[in-house]
């Protein structure tokens, strides 16, 4: 036990490595962070900018949610799919919604956790921020890009 922790202490990204959902929540984290100070930087200071950042953080995360529960179907199912505007998927996609703010809430927000997030990432180098400005928008990009295309191959499917 005591060798691992000293291994781990040297080399501290291959722990990361092992924890491949750490390296996503930090992700997440900074996605908040970057929405979060857009908000800041165009409607001013107030306690709405990380209520704003989580609905931002989580409604991209619910497209995530929703890409994967679009591929189950096409993988799964044959065409015509199950419908996505019955009463239990509204159900089921607003259960999501509601827990995915409910988790970004508890993990970011909670206890100004915020804060912590913003002192983290406030001092980057503009060469990490460079970084990490193409990252969140590859992210968002493909977080919208992906469900039209799956929705298109859908529709295709669905029509022969």
């Amino acid at each position: 036990m005591k060798k691992q922790k000293q291994a781990q202490a040297r080399h501290p990204q291959d722990q990361r490595c092992m924890l491949a959902p750490v390296g996503m929540m930090e992700f997440f984290k900074y996605l908040f962070y970057r929405i979060y100070t857009w908000d800041l930087k165009n409607w001013g200071s107030n306690n709405q900018s990380s209520l704003n950042a989580i609905l931002g953080t989580s409604f991209l995360m619910g497209l995530n949610v929703e890409i994967v529960h679009m591929i189950i179907l096409m993988v799964f199912y044959e065409p015509p799919f199950p419908s996505l505007t019955d009463n239990f998927s509204k159900i089921v996609i607003a259960f999501i919604g509601i827990i995915l703010l409910l988790m970004n809430y508890l993990l970011m927000v909670k206890d100004k956790k915020y804060r912590k997030i913003v002192a983290e990432f406030q001092h980057e180098t503009i060469e990490k921020r460079k970084k990490g400005t193409i990252k969140v928008g590859v992210y968002i990009f493909l977080s919208f890009a992906i469900p039209i295309i799956i929705a298109v191959l859908y529709h295709e499917l669905s029509s022969t």
